[in-house]
């Protein structure tokens, strides 16, 4: 056992060529963002280089072989409904595998559900730990600037273009901001990267790291903010809370005995709801905020700035966005699902079609755009493979849940780990209303950092017994 952990200590081979593929992997995004052409309103469907779903098969091999995943309980589920996909899509018609848009879904899977969860069991603690902060940092930082852009062009009323022209920040629809991917994606990019911020704020060790990580989240919510998106709003600030949350109990875990105090869990739930209440409250209160300053004393600032780039500027504010209008068309949308399957209770049990599951219900909703998913990810997986998909990732679900509680509560595990469940419940609870870890949804970083911190909550949430990342196979060791 001394040397099995003296082993765990040490960047091997193996482990350096898997980490150093998964964060060229997961900051790739970064080139996403900045070459990403919104199908929406460019009628331009955005895919990955060839080099890309290379090195996704890659990792997702080296993963399941360093970490030995078939050992896991969560990759044996996500294996077995990847699995139910891919024989959904063969007794369909054999030819659908050489879709395009079927095998990028199908490989997509493979590197979400092994590369990216199999990241907590591939990595050992000491690597897990340094690879976590150096991605988070780095992307911290490219989402200062991220934010910056689209709060320069809000600010100037201006759009800005980035490579090729393709990727667009500014003002579209509604007087909304749009960073890039529409807006509604850019507001859950952003409020997942300021859950990060947050998170590395309460566990970096040293005091200008805090402040650093703290002021970063800034203009990640105000630049939220001004996309108008609700649903974003709310799973920041939840984010935020459980965050908060975590890092009281940490606070007050057990001296000697392992037990934490009777104030703890009060203190915590309530510095929860605080939190969590002033983030949204704040979050809600920055479109007024900013137009006031814009449109007064700022707009002098904002003319000025605009003039010398030769564009012309408004005095206009942004609006709030179409509440109402998502509050009943998201409804809309699952009720015409759920009437779809009632009409043929066959689908029930297989599902409509993982090739193109929305063309029923788009027949019934008519409308001039249309729905591109379901709006809800376990409706969207009950349409494309029915109620055995579904079970699949309910029993899924259920084991995170019970591996977050079991983290959360323990004295003994480190807070960076704990953290991951902060972000892991404010991306879940975003897909009440969308699909953003649906297996198309891989444009945008929500569903590789889904998976990422879901491996380890799943990992760091096992039964004393076993240290994670502990495997000791062949590909992380090293001949003395």
């Amino acid at each position: 056992m001394p040397e099995l952990r003296k082993e765990e200590g040490r960047w091997s081979a193996g482990r350096v060529i898997y980490a150093s593929l998964m964060a060229f992997l997961l900051l790739g995004y970064f080139y996403t963002i900045a070459t990403y052409s919104e199908p929406t309103y460019s009628g331009k469907q955005f895919t990955f280089p060839i080099l890309f779903w290379v090195l996704r098969g890659v990792t997702a091999v080296m993963a399941i072989y360093m970490g030995k995943l078939w050992k896991n309980k969560g990759f044996l589920l996500l294996s077995a409904f990847w699995l139910l996909l891919f024989l959904r899509v063969f007794l369909e018609n054999p030819a659908n595998l050489f879709l395009n848009d079927i095998s990028e879904y199908l490989l997509t899977g493979l590197w979400a559900f092994a590369g990216c969860y199999g990241l907590a069991e591939g990595l050992g603690e000491k690597q897990l730990k340094q690879f976590l902060g150096l991605i988070t940092a780095i992307w911290t930082v490219g989402m200062v600037v991220y934010s910056g852009i689209g709060l320069y062009a809000a600010w100037t009323d201006q759009r800005v273009y980035t490579i090729g022209r393709n990727a667009i920040f500014g003002l579209y629809w509604e007087n909304r901001l749009f960073l890039a991917y529409y807006e509604t994606v850019s507001g859950a990019v952003l409020s997942l990267s300021a859950v990060i911020a947050v998170c590395g704020m309460l566990a970096a060790g040293h005091k200008w790291a805090k402040v650093l990580y703290g002021l970063a989240a800034l203009p990640m919510l105000v630049a939220l903010s001004l996309t108008g998106t609700r649903a974003a709003q709310i799973t920041v600030s939840l984010g935020f809370g459980v965050a908060v949350l975590i890092g009281v109990l940490h606070l007050f875990k057990g001296k000697k005995d392992g037990r934490r105090s009777k104030a703890a869990w009060p203190a915590a739930v309530c510095a929860m709801a605080l939190v969590a209440a002033l983030s949204l409250f704040v979050s809600l209160r920055m479109v007024g905020m900013f137009n006031h300053m814009k449109n007064t004393g700022g707009i002098l600032v904002a003319r000025a700035m605009a003039e010398s780039a030769g564009v012309e500027i408004a005095e206009r504010g942004l609006d709030l966005g179409n509440l109402e209008g998502a509050l009943n068309s998201r409804p809309l949308v699952w009720r015409t699902a759920l009437r779809v399957l009632s009409e043929n209770k066959k689908l029930w049990l297989t599902g409509t079609s993982v090739h193109s599951p929305m063309t029923g219900i788009n027949a019934y909703l008519g409308w001039w755009t249309p729905a591109a998913h379901c709006h809800n990810t376990l409706i969207q997986v009950l349409l494309e493979s029915g109620l055995p998909g579904l079970l699949l990732i309910l029993l899924f679900v259920l084991l995170l849940t019970v591996r977050a509680f079991r983290l959360v509560v323990s004295t003994d595990k480190p807070l960076w780990r704990k953290l991951a469940v902060a972000v892991m419940v404010s991306l879940w609870l975003g897909e009440m209303v969308e699909c953003f870890l649906w297996l198309h949804a891989d444009n945008a970083p929500m569903l590789p950092a889904a998976f990422v911190v879901m491996g380890i909550v799943s990992t760091s949430g096992k039964r004393a017994g076993r240290q994670p990342g502990v495997r000791g196979s062949p590909l992380s060791r090293q001949n003395p």
